[in-house]
């Protein structure tokens, strides 16, 4: 039932953006977005194709109204940079938060599989440039799944962080990212 609910709230949240934005797509940054559907309250969504904003905050009240209020996310480091500072990403590349993209592409994917191959009797996996995410079996990398738009080697520092933040051991090599659980 709740998966229902959840439906017609992203329909309303949908029609709600597009009457200002007709191109907008959008995506729940919440865990839990049901939760938010049946009780109420403001919960975070990536939105693509405006402009001007990134992200917006969702209220749905008792009453079932719903209200979006645009948000556009700067990094501190930006704010008060020189003109020069703010475009050093190549042209056509915008510069990726790592914390942003976990939580909106790399989450689902990792947990779901470090789950099924914890059940299996592994422990780690290696996650390449390219985006795989690979095994060890029998002395071979065995490539299980794929992540979309997995950040480019300069933010795995920062990537290393955000899955230490999430309870997990991680370890940059000359070939990857080696995860550990």
């Amino acid at each position: 039932m709740e998966h229902l609910l959840l439906r017609h709230v992203n329909h309303r949240i949908s029609s709600y953006l597009r009457a200002a934005y007709p191109d907008v797509t959008w995506s729940w940054c919440e865990k839990e977005p049901e939760r938010l559907a049946v009780y109420g309250g403001i919960g975070r969504i990536r939105v693509y194709g405006i402009p001007d904003f990134d992200h917006a905050d969702v209220t749905v009240d008792q009453q079932a109204n719903i209200d979006c209020s645009m948000v556009k996310i700067v990094p501190l480091s930006h704010i008060g940079a020189a003109p020069d500072e703010e475009h050093k990403a190549p042209p056509n590349r915008q510069p990726v938060d790592p914390q942003i993209w976990y939580e909106v592409q790399g989450r689902k994917i990792l947990e779901t599989l470090m789950a099924d191959l914890n059940s299996r009797g592994h422990n780690s996996l290696t996650l390449y440039e390219n985006g795989n995410i690979c095994i060890r079996q029998d002395n071979e990398e065995v490539a299980q799944e794929q992540l979309p738009a997995f950040p480019e080697r300069t933010y795995w520092p920062r990537l290393v962080k955000v899955f230490e933040r999430n309870g997990l051991a991680a370890k940059i090599t000359d070939t990857g990212i080696v995860v550990t659980w």
